[in-house]
């Protein structure tokens, strides 16, 4: 298992922009060739994807540094809001600077199942997951840890990684940068395997929009640019050579067409998920 340090991103080598709570995502890229705006604008999309409303519960899987969770209420105007994420340190500064929406932020993985104890006693409205979803040891656990925490006819939505076609060849140097980054085979799936993971664990309307214009080759532009605005002090860490892997594997997928990053939202049925314990046959993380 994957210590939550190795999911930490250098915000203050993305952004200039300080704030208590940060974003951290790809972005979606369209008209702006500011950080923060297009991880906000990413964002958006999710929220729209999922159809928030003013009296949704809403549950944010993997929030990261918190700024999502203020984006819901201001976008949105939902004013129950749970969070969710893995890193010990986001949790307790989204506890110092918690929005007024913010109803709780646990500390805990979205794809295993028991759920921590705090959430597993609610029923939510909505799952919303922002540029995290393909850090899961697999779609099927993660789509099953959500379904069970939603109630019937509730709505999911989240960006994700898809594959082009199923790909017996594990050893390119894209998948080799794959899994560096922490991205297991097992949470990237080619459009047509995801449908049937997600209606396997209850969910039917299941929509796919494909951003890799958008998010892929606008982040990997974003960081040319930013390296040419760094000093090169800022450039010398492991946080820098982090960011500038993930880019060069945005381009290199977005040439090849191999991967794609798709804008998914389902709703979930009245049947029960199929709830998942452990890494279930096949998962790899």
């Amino acid at each position: 298992m994957r210590a939550p340090a190795d999911f930490a991103i250098p915000v203050d080598l993305l952004s200039d922009a300080a704030a208590p709570l940060a974003w951290a995502n790809l972005g979606d890229w369209t008209a702006t060739q500011d950080y923060s705006q297009a991880c906000r604008q990413l964002a958006l999309r999710v929220g729209a994807a999922a159809a928030l409303q003013p009296q949704d519960r809403v549950l944010d899987l993997a929030c990261g540094e918190g700024a999502s969770l203020r984006l819901w209420p201001e976008a949105f105007g939902v004013t129950r809001v749970t969070g969710l994420e893995y890193q010990a340190r986001c949790v307790e500064r989204i506890r110092r600077h918690a929005p007024a929406a913010l109803e709780t932020i646990v500390q805990g993985r979205f794809d295993e199942w028991p759920a921590p104890a705090a959430l597993r006693a609610q029923v939510f409205d909505a799952v919303v997951c922002v540029d995290a979803a393909y850090h899961a040891r697999s779609l099927a656990a993660f789509a099953g840890f959500a379904a069970a925490l939603l109630r019937p006819q509730g709505r999911f939505a989240f960006t994700t990684l898809l594959e082009d076609a199923p790909r017996p060849d594990r050893v390119s140097p894209q998948r080799l940068v794959m899994v560096r980054a922490g991205i297991p085979a097992a949470s990237v799936l080619t459009a047509t395997e995801l449908q049937a993971a997600l209606a396997q664990q209850g969910f039917s309307d299941i929509s796919l929009q494909l951003l890799d214009a958008e998010v892929l080759q606008g982040f990997a532009d974003f960081v040319s640019r930013r390296a040419a605005e760094l000093p090169w002090r800022r450039k010398l860490g492991a946080g820098w050579l982090k960011i500038q892997a993930t880019a060069w594997l945005c381009r290199q997928v977005y040439r090849s067409g191999s991967l794609h990053y798709s804008l998914v939202s389902a709703t979930r049925r009245c049947q029960e998920p199929v709830l998942v314990g452990s890494p279930v046959s096949g998962q790899s993380g």
